[in-house]
């Protein structure tokens, strides 16, 4: 009877089908996972995944919210943070705006006008030194000596004009290299108050009038070499000839 039960279509269909039934499959699954503990699985009540709701496929309501408000925080964070960026940049570009132009043609102008009165005063007294130095101010010699301290003179009042503007120039550049270091401080997170004050502290700083050296004596040259010339007439060489020092292995010497 046995083997004729073993042989009955009914009973070996039923026996095939509960073998591939995917409901008995899925609960034998879930109850071998319930041998473990949350703990053990990684989804305790306090774990990251059960709040992402990693377990949820379609996520759980909590997760999604907590998402929401936090790329909500994140995004008013950042619209902030660039908008502080355009205001501190605003501040520095208006304060270090007033130094437009005229402010630089000031330089320029307050640099010749300081060293302009040492430059004449400088060719009157190298003049004057040439006159009292001088035989006689009709002579060939005193005319060249004349003419070569007046070109002098004319070089270093173009040399006066250009140093005032490289004077410009590098101030121009020191001013910009502060306002890009403020930008930049502002871009990495400077505040806006802090980058105002900071921009005023600067401006009154790089608007102070620079330290002047006093000016060298620009015709030295000029009234030695004449005296030169005439220590060595009274010495009795002949005038606008050229003067002698010795030089080696001769008894010729060369003055100028």
């Amino acid at each position: 009877m046995g083997f004729l039960s073993s042989l009955n279509p009914v009973r070996a269909v039923r026996k095939v089908a509960d073998a591939v039934n995917p409901v008995r499959h899925i609960n034998s699954t879930y109850r071998s996972f319930e041998e473990f503990t949350d703990d053990q699985l990684g989804i305790g009540r306090n774990s990251q995944e059960r709040k992402r709701g990693l377990f949820d496929p379609l996520g759980s309501k909590q997760a999604k919210d907590d998402a929401a408000r936090e790329a909500e925080t994140n995004r008013a964070f950042e619209e902030k943070r660039q908008a502080d960026i355009r205001t501190g940049t605003q501040r520095v570009n208006d304060t270090f705006g007033q130094f437009d132009d005229p402010f630089y043609e000031s330089i320029s102008k307050a640099f010749e006008d300081y060293y302009t009165p040492q430059l004449d005063e400088q060719y009157a007294q190298a003049k004057r030194g040439l006159v009292l130095s001088s035989p006689s101010t009709g002579s060939s010699a005193f005319a060249r000596r004349i003419g070569e301290l007046t070109r002098d003179m004319q070089r270093q009042q173009v040399s006066l004009r250009e140093r005032g503007q490289a004077a410009a120039n590098t101030q121009r550049g020191s001013i910009e290299n502060a306002r890009l270091s403020l930008i930049d401080s502002v871009n990495r997170g400077l505040g806006v108050d802090e980058a105002g004050n900071m921009a005023a502290d600067r401006y009154r700083l790089l608007r102070a009038p620079a330290p002047y050296d006093p000016l060298p004596d620009l015709f030295e040259r000029a009234v030695a070499g004449y005296a030169n010339v005439r220590g060595a007439q009274q010495a009795g060489y002949a005038p606008d000839v050229p003067l002698l020092f010795s030089s080696r292995g001769s008894n010729t010497r060369t003055v100028s």
